[in-house]
């Protein structure tokens, strides 16, 4: 059977092991009500707000160091630094679409002066407020240069009117009309110059909410007519003719 240590050596390892556990933290945690949030946003909708709800069930108060976001599009901010045990918080999730659609997922990182460090993700689904069949339009260097057509229809229930579409490259002839039947819906036909190699950015201007409603906003498409595999290639804003 082993001997015990002298007193004085026991002394020294009770005094150690007090200070480690002091040096570790004393059960602090948050626990997250849940790690990823999805919410949705209208085709006319810019901006979204979520939160992310937590309890501190530790045995001693915890603050929040950081919140990081990795996109400048979003704002994280707790509601206040510091919790209690047992106290419940809230991360404020504020989200700006700018032009994305579609899903978009980012991550938000979450530091606690306990050492620990969360992400949480939230995942927004964006209508799209315009649908096009194509945005791009081309002809090969052997094929005939008859007019081509693209196709777009404005989200479901929004009331649009175009009032314009604009070509970078006058060879380039742009018309657009509406589909009979069809509200929101419209046709560009896109008219190639008969011989030239050229790329042209086709600018549709609309206005939401009918004629006289609003202002301008502008969307974008692409025509283009390619040269044999051994020419030239044109590059965008630099037709060659």
């Amino acid at each position: 059977m082993p001997r015990p240590a002298p007193a004085p050596l026991r002394l020294r390892l009770a005094l150690a092991a007090a200070c480690l556990a002091a040096a570790l933290p004393a059960g602090a945690a948050l626990t997250w009500e849940t790690r990823e949030q999805r919410f949705q946003l209208s085709a006319e909708q810019a901006e979204a707000r979520t939160v992310f709800g937590f309890t501190n069930t530790g045995r001693r108060p915890i603050a929040i160091t950081g919140v990081h976001s990795g996109c400048n599009c979003t704002t994280a901010t707790p509601t206040k630094p510091t919790y209690a045990p047992g106290e419940r918080g809230e991360i404020v999730v504020d989200f700006r679409r700018g032009n994305r659609e579609g899903e978009y997922r980012q991550g938000i990182t979450v530091t606690t002066d306990d050492g620990a460090s969360t992400t949480l993700q939230f995942v927004a689904d964006i209508e799209a407020l315009v649908r096009f069949d194509t945005r791009y339009v081309f002809w090969t260097a052997t094929e005939e240069r008859i007019p081509k057509r693209m196709h777009l229809a404005f989200a479901a229930g929004r009331r649009a009117a175009l009032t314009g579409v604009r070509s970078s490259d006058p060879q380039f002839h742009v018309a657009f009309a509406p589909v009979a039947g069809a509200d929101g819906e419209f046709v560009l036909t896109v008219t190639p110059p008969a011989t030239a190699t050229n790329f042209a950015v086709l600018t549709i201007r609309y206005r939401l909410g009918g004629p006289g409603a609003g202002a301008e906003s502008e969307l974008s498409a692409v025509a283009r007519t390619l040269p044999p595999k051994d020419g030239p290639q044109p590059h965008a804003g630099q037709p060659q003719s």
